[in-house]
């Protein structure tokens, strides 16, 4: 839909999307300069970047509620890069008038890259992650559903809730900080056990002082298929409620 950027706070459909709390929280608009297949472009080749740990992994700035959090924080040549061909972007908030993110290039970024090509930096996963626990339960709901939909199909909603939050707890436990990394634990948890930090072929990986990333790559590579079985085998519900009493050797 093409609006006048001029007249945008005036646009009462802009108006009500961001008035509407169904919207507002993920709904932003944006201007360019250029067409709507190019500004479209733009987004989905920032829809997959690189992480810290050279992983690929789904950046969600097409959420408002992630992006209006993200871009005010990061520097300008950053935003640049990522807000591409968009000149402004426009976010409801609790004020009347919405918060403005404007892109510091002067005529925009047009070129077209193949994802993914932006790279997240440690700094940037801190501000993704933040010290909301909320924000990051949300985020790891996200992942488990996009990446692992399988294994949660077979749970109510309260009972699949409470096992998310109770998998982000026993992860930070473990010692594990960033999201990147966090994420693939907590599908493990549902994968195979709540418990499997307590195999004892784990217990000795993990033992040993290594990265976060690095302890997460040793489990598909030092622990047997056989040994994974057994950990599947002996899963119990009641394992949700076991905390590990010792964190990673990082």
């Amino acid at each position: 839909m093409a609006i006048n950027r001029d007249t945008l706070e005036q646009n009462p459909f802009i108006d009500w999307l961001f008035s509407t709390p169904e919207t507002r929280d993920s709904f932003f608009a944006l201007s360019s300069a250029y067409d709507l297949n190019t500004v479209a472009a733009h987004w989905d080749s920032i829809a997959l970047v690189h992480n810290s740990q050279q992983q690929s992994v789904i950046l969600r700035l097409f959420d408002g509620r992630i992006s209006k959090e993200f871009l005010p924080k990061i520097n300008p040549s950053e935003q640049e890069q990522l807000m591409g061909p968009c000149k402004s972007l426009w976010f409801a908030n609790e004020a009347e008038a919405p918060t403005v993110i404007n892109n510091t290039s002067s005529t925009g970024v047009s070129q077209f890259q193949s994802a993914p090509w932006f790279h997240l930096t440690a700094h940037h996963e801190s501000l993704l992650s933040g010290d909301d626990q909320q924000k990051l339960s949300y985020n790891l709901t996200l992942y488990l559903w996009e990446n692992h939909a399988e294994l949660l199909a077979s749970y109510a909603d309260e009972p699949l809730k409470q096992h998310i939050s109770q998998g982000l707890n026993k992860a930070q436990t473990l010692g594990f900080t960033q999201s990147a990394n966090i994420f693939p634990c907590v599908a493990l948890f549902f994968y195979y056990s709540p418990v499997f930090y307590r195999h004892k072929a784990i217990q000795t990986l993990w033992s040993q002082a290594a990265s976060e990333q690095e302890h997460l790559q040793a489990l598909s590579e030092k622990v047997s298929p056989q040994q994974w079985q057994e950990i599947a085998q002996a899963a119990t519900m009641a394992d949700w409620q076991d905390m590990p009493e010792a964190s990673l050797a990082l």
